[in-house]
């Protein structure tokens, strides 16, 4: 947001629309030319018609509410967080995706008790004690509340997400939309 208000105010007379949606949804807005550009994780779909310039990796971090934290402020294996009610995002997300893997490369059972679309929602119902998440750090505010303990991942964990600005191959930006992509991925880098 920070990016989008400085951008607003160096060119006041830009319009600015922001899709949220899942990766496959963000994708889908690229080919139908709905969207100029992306900023999300970079699926290694088989996509030929996208390309990507990786801005930054975004590690997945361990959410407990204070309750459940464990005492040491030390990395957190998976088979400790596979011990909880495991609240994560929606099968469609990419995130959901991720986790899934690492459980089942770590011979772990996979079982979310509470499934949201939206990563706020998923912190609320951490924060009210209802089980762990696993999330990516760029999703977590950058002060959790007291009630909240965020902790690292042992390895291996999971893979971080490639974070990257996403076009159709060959098109070029217009000027605006290329200095907005430019100002996120300075921001995010």
């Amino acid at each position: 947001p920070s990016v989008l208000a400085e951008l607003k105010q160096r060119h006041p007379g830009i319009t600015l629309e922001l899709h949220e949606a899942s990766a496959t949804r963000i994708y889908a807005d690229l080919r139908e030319r709905i969207t100029d550009f992306a900023v999300t994780p970079w699926l290694e779909d088989g996509s030929r018609d996208l390309q990507h310039e990786l801005v930054c990796h975004d590690a997945y971090m361990a959410v407990f509410p204070a309750s459940l934290a464990p005492a040491a402020s030390k990395p957190v294996a998976l088979r400790e967080l596979a011990r909880h009610d495991l609240l994560t995002q929606a099968q469609d997300t990419a995130v959901h995706a991720q986790i899934e893997q690492a459980f089942h490369r770590a011979r772990l059972s996979f079982r979310p008790t509470v499934e949201v679309s939206h990563h706020q929602t998923l912190l609320a119902m951490v924060t009210a004690g209802l089980g762990v998440a696993l999330m990516p750090m760029l999703c977590l505010p950058a002060e959790p509340p007291h009630n909240l303990r965020v902790l690292p991942l042992r390895r291996p964990g999971i893979p971080p997400r490639a974070i990257s600005i996403v076009t159709l191959k060959g098109k070029t930006l217009a000027p605006a939309a290329a200095k907005c992509a430019q100002m996120i991925a300075q921001s995010l880098r």
